[in-house]
């Protein structure tokens, strides 16, 4: 496996390289983020310290640039174009598999779909340049100093570690999907049981109300129902049926949109721009309340 041919590179190289770039590439968006909040936040998709992306647009600059690396024009404008196209197909492809935009250009000039922009691919072309020329050969470099028996082992298990990492993150992502679903579905039900009771007079209200903490839906529910009872005689049985109903619901529905694993929060913390394309309102509630926190 390790010594099949990726453009005239072995995959043994390619391999490293793909892993090199990746921890530079978090160790960059690590740094980066710091500067901005003062906060150390692990910004990889994976739970290690990787950014495939980075690995990835990386690596396929030095094998598709590297043979126009003496022509300084056109090495910048292949930077420009390549890691746009990765950012470009990694984006779309995460957002069909995980129904969820990872990052947003939108509020940017020159966007296109939120995925890419002009001054992002502009910071590409540099770093591509910066990279054929200064940083790859160290990396290079690097990789040959490793005894080649024991580089083979440690890219066995750097890579058994990788898939394991890959497995556990997306598994944990596509259940996170399927809680947005049944809590949706969830806050439906609330919703139609509350409009059926008649307690709160219009759709808006309600949904207002399901912002509450529990104790402060609770509180409410109760002078909801003790001025119901001042004007409806019947019913009541009903109504107070309703309440019990209602707030058991209501606990088990906010106490799934306060309780994250730990896969969820860091994913969270790491992409707080990330969208999901459906049940957004119950998707802002859970980062309102992580962000309370």
């Amino acid at each position: 496996m390790w010594s099949e041919k990726i453009m005239g590179s072995d995959f043994y190289h390619v391999f490293y390289f793909l892993l090199i770039y990746s921890i530079l590439g978090w160790i960059w968006e690590v740094f980066y983020v710091f500067l901005d909040t003062d906060k150390l936040v692990n910004r990889g998709f994976l739970n290690g310290p990787l950014c495939p992306i980075y690995g990835i647009g990386a690596t396929m600059v030095y094998l598709f640039l590297s043979p126009i690396a003496d022509n300084l024009g056109l090495l910048y404008l292949g930077g420009v174009i390549l890691p746009t196209i990765v950012e470009y197909i990694t984006g779309a492809v995460m957002e069909n598999l995980f129904h969820a935009s990872w990052w947003d250009y939108s509020d940017r000039k020159f966007n296109l779909k939120g995925r890419i922009c002009l001054q992002v691919s502009i910071g590409w072309g540099l770093f591509s340049v910066v990279m054929v020329r200064v940083i790859h050969p160290l990396v290079y470099d690097i990789v040959e100093a490793i005894p080649y028996k024991v580089g083979i082992i440690l890219a066995s298990i750097s890579f058994a570690c990788i898939s394991s990492d890959l497995i556990i993150t997306v598994s944990h992502v596509a259940k996170f999907n399927e809680k947005l679903e049944k809590l949706g579905k969830a806050k439906d039900e609330l919703r139609m049981r509350l409009e059926n009771a008649l307690i709160f007079e219009t759709k808006e209200e309600i949904l207002l109300k399901l912002k509450l903490s529990e104790n402060e839906y609770i509180e409410e529910l109760k002078e909801r129902i003790a001025k119901f009872k001042e004007t409806n005689i019947e019913g009541i049985e009903r109504i107070e049926q309703t309440f019990e109903e209602t707030k058991e619901r209501y606990s088990k529905y906010r106490n799934s949109i306060a309780k994250r694993n730990y896969t969820e929060k860091r994913l969270l913390t790491a992409f707080p721009q990330i969208k999901p394309l459906k049940n957004i309102d119950i998707f802002k509630e859970i980062m309102d309340k992580l962000n309370t926190k």
